[in-house]
């Protein structure tokens, strides 16, 4: 009986541990003018900037990977331009990131690392005098 009151607690505590999480894409559509469904690209094609190019371009709108574990910025970068794919854009512009400091942070935030809750970008289309 104490070897199951054990053991319990411990395997409860190592699922949650060694849950791998997921990356969840969420696409919120600008409303307006000009903007109507495009068809899907390759997701190897869509540029990532890391701010708003100078030339024109169309907001398709806002997609947002919410991040549940620990994966790498390029993991989830590539998550956001699939979802950017399938919208049709040819671009994505980074809007926020959102995470959370921790791990001694207040002591020495050279040493700190951050949990990424999630990180969002916007779906563009450039057009073409925008296009390197």
């Amino acid at each position: 009986m104490r070897h199951r009151l054990f053991v319990a607690p411990v395997l409860a505590l190592a699922s949650v541990l060694l849950a791998p999480g997921c990356i969840s894409t969420i696409f919120s559509p600008v409303a307006g003018p000009g903007v109507s469904p495009r068809p899907p690209v390759e997701p190897g094609t869509v540029r990532v900037l890391a701010d708003p190019p100078h030339g024109p371009y169309t907001v398709l709108g806002e997609i947002e990977a919410v991040v549940t574990g620990y994966y790498s910025d390029k993991t989830v970068v590539g998550r956001i331009r699939k979802a950017a794919a399938r919208k049709g854009a040819n671009a994505i512009v980074f809007v926020r990131d959102v995470s959370t400091m921790a791990a001694a942070a207040d002591v020495d935030p050279d040493s700190a690392w951050r949990k990424r809750h999630s990180l969002v970008y916007d779906a563009i289309v450039l057009h073409e005098a925008s296009a390197p």
